[in-house]
């Protein structure tokens, strides 16, 4: 409790701060973005999205398209755009900022509102360009892609597909999923369907690869 209180007293603090500033440059609209941001701090939704959406209109480009995200951003906290329509429009100001940390957040947080709409392949296909358009930022972006198809194969999705759709997401993910426990046990249910699938060859390098990461013998024998 006491942890929440300073923080909050130190939120408004740095609100009041930022206020200071900014009425010492009142007319100024290089920050009008972060007037938006200020009134969004002060529950003030309706304001705070008719200033975003001025500045999503404005010159600099940078603030064009942080302005758009925010907007889109706090339309969903609001209600307006359920996890899917958030996910799409964020998805349409790609093209608004490339090649940064800004782009980077934007895509990660596209796959994170897909996944929260049970569009679970278009969130790992989109992770994965990523992966390839960040190589610097690899390691993170397969954590989340990671993430996303353990999540995916725990909440049965995978059992729900067609069989070509089936096998076309293993081929592309399943390298993903730990061979260890407790994911050994969803790798597994994803070799046995193949196998009922009459795909014994597609089966046999996750079936081999689990017995060769399984901790137990138990484990190591069934698996081979």
């Amino acid at each position: 409790p006491y942890t929440t209180l300073f923080r909050s007293r130190a939120l408004a603090g740095a609100l009041a701060a930022a206020e200071q500033v900014i009425a010492e440059l009142e007319g100024d609209p290089a920050l009008d973005l972060a007037r938006a941001m200020i009134l969004e701090g002060r529950g003030d939704a309706a304001g705070a999205e008719r200033l975003y959406a001025s500045v999503a209109k404005g010159r600099d480009r940078r603030q064009r398209a942080r302005a758009a995200v925010r907007r889109i951003e706090l339309q969903h906290r609001r209600g307006d755009l359920d996890a899917g329509a958030a996910a799409e429009a964020l998805a349409q100001q790609l093209d608004s900022w490339r090649g940064d940390a800004q782009e980077l957040a934007l895509r990660v947080r596209i796959a994170d509102l897909r996944c929260q709409a049970g569009a679970w392949r278009e969130a790992l296909a989109l992770l994965q360009e990523t992966a390839e358009l960040f190589p610097e930022q690899r390691g993170r972006v397969q954590a989340e892609r990671a993430a996303t198809f353990t999540a995916m194969v725990r909440a049965g999705r995978l059992d729900a597909l067609p069989a070509a759709e089936f096998v076309t997401l293993v081929e592309a993910h399943v390298d993903l999923l730990p061979g260890g426990a407790p994911d050994a046990a969803l790798a597994a249910r994803i070799a046995e369907r193949l196998i009922a699938l009459d795909l014994p060859g597609r089966a046999d390098p996750l079936l081999a690869r689990l017995a060769a990461e399984a901790a137990e013998p138990m484990d190591r024998a069934r698996f081979g």
